[in-house]
């Protein structure tokens, strides 16, 4: 069931929200209206809502079809089946059905319609607007399953006269028959956490976590970002869409899921207040992850509280985390701009020398550990040249700094990893030491070595 919904809809353009084409086409000049259909033929797919975050010149990020409750009603025979679809641009919609129980009789708002085969499944041939399908099915001995269409979440199932009361959807189908042994009320709990990520423009993720009983439904959750923000992306186990009044659209089913969504500030603002309105929940718990390379900040205004007792995702537990009500304002405090000179790099070297057989020359291995705060580049100066870097077993890459300077190589590292470098002996005893911070593999730049290393 967690398949239907890997991606959700976010509607971020009015031509992409149920208002149709027509309000789309007041942002053509006049005089290039007759050249619209010319210029999207083939390209028919932009006039759908899209996935927030996606390329979006690939069809593969706009969902053109929205379905509505699947109505099924099925006995020892056959049965009927109704569904409505808002279409945004001529698609194909799949049917209830395979090839093994092909719908019968199928007619779009009451006319007949042509049903093909389309990846072993029934499809029909849809025009942008708003359109009923219906059909039947007829057969010897009911089957134990029936397939339904991925897309489809809300169904309400009859069976023998009697309402299944939490269809159950194994592997993608439906199994027919089996009823729960107590009808549950009606029941949405929302819990609302958000994390703020200090950068430029200051980011929000939000996850909601919703917990339902009872039949499957639609729901609309009141406005779920603060003023403010503009949604980037939204993702999680339920079909959801994200109106263009701010409201959370969900078709929700017995159990617990979560959803993401992805927020950034569209002007810069020190102050970040919640609604007096009532939201999704009562309060809302909001956590801060402060960017020391960008600024020393903290956030105040609001009394903080234990990560771990307000069940805070575990990933964020590690920063502050407070108390949202309505009506609240959470203020971040520019403490200082950039990085102090206490934050400074922390990295400790460790280097393992082996000298050869012949004394000729020795091979190192440099391990170095620590935090990097700033200089994300590791370099090595002539006459060394930098071999190889890894961290633990991946392979770390080596780039030029300059290239005329062939020698001079710079790694980008993190911490904790390992450098391969080899040098040969030189007439003092000693080779000269790296300049830069990783190990190095070194050559004969000068008469200082007495041979060039392999």
């Amino acid at each position: 069931m967690s398949r239907f919904a890997a991606a959700a809809l976010v509607l971020l353009s009015a031509a992409a929200t149920a208002r149709g084409p027509a309000d789309a086409q007041t942002l053509v000049p006049r005089a290039l209206e007759d050249w619209q259909a010319w210029v999207l033929k083939g390209k028919e797919f932009h006039r759908c809502p899209f996935l927030a975050g996606s390329n979006t010149a690939d069809a593969g990020s706009y969902r053109c079809v929205w379905p509505e409750r699947l109505l099924l009603n099925l006995d020892a025979h056959g049965g009927t089946f109704s569904q409505r679809w808002q279409v945004y641009t001529e698609s194909w919609v799949a049917l209830p059905g395979d090839l093994e129980r092909w719908p019968q009789a199928v007619s779009v708002d009451g006319a007949p319609a042509a049903i093909v085969a389309r990846s072993d499944l029934p499809y029909a041939r849809l025009t942008a607007g708003s359109h009923l399908l219906s059909g039947r099915f007829a057969w010897e001995a009911r089957p134990e399953t029936l397939a339904i269409p991925t897309q489809t979440a809300l169904l309400d199932l009859v069976v023998d006269g009697r309402a299944v009361l939490q269809p159950e959807r194994p592997g993608g189908r439906l199994a027919l028959g089996r009823q729960g042994t107590a009808a549950e009320p009606r029941r949405l709990d929302v819990q609302v956490y958000r994390l703020v990520e200090d950068d430029i423009p200051l980011r929000l993720v939000t996850r909601l976590r919703l917990r339902a009983a009872g039949d499957a439904r639609e729901e609309q959750l009141a406005r779920v970002l603060p003023a403010g923000f503009i949604p980037v992306s939204l993702e999680g186990g339920l079909p959801a869409r994200l109106e263009p009044d701010g409201q959370l659209r969900v078709q929700v089913r017995a159990g617990r899921f979560e959803l993401v969504l992805k927020a950034r500030q569209a002007q810069p603002s020190a102050t970040l207040s919640l609604s007096k309105d009532p939201g999704p929940a009562r309060d809302e718990v909001w956590s801060f992850a402060a960017n020391d390379r960008l600024r020393v900040a903290a956030a105040e205004g609001v009394a903080g509280i234990d990560p771990g007792q307000a069940n805070v995702p575990e990933d964020w537990r590690g920063y502050p985390a407070f108390r949202m009500a309505p009506g609240s304002e959470l203020r971040i405090v520019e403490r200082s701009r950039g990085l102090a000179n206490s934050d400074q790099n922390r990295l400790r070297l460790r280097r393992r020398l082996w000298l050869d057989f012949d004394h000729g020359g020795f091979t190192a291995v440099d391990e170095v550990s620590g935090t990097l705060r700033r200089d994300w580049r590791l370099a090595m100066r002539e006459p060394y040249r930098l071999a190889s870097a890894r961290i633990g077993t991946e392979s770390l890459l080596v780039t030029a700094l300059h290239p005329r300077q062939k020698r001079a190589l710079s790694c980008v590292v993190p911490p904790c990893s390992s450098a391969y470098w080899r040098a040969a002996r030189t007439r003092t005893g000693h080779c000269p030491q790296p300049a830069g911070r990783t190990a190095s593999r070194g050559r004969r730049a000068s008469s200082i070595c007495r041979r060039a290393i392999v």
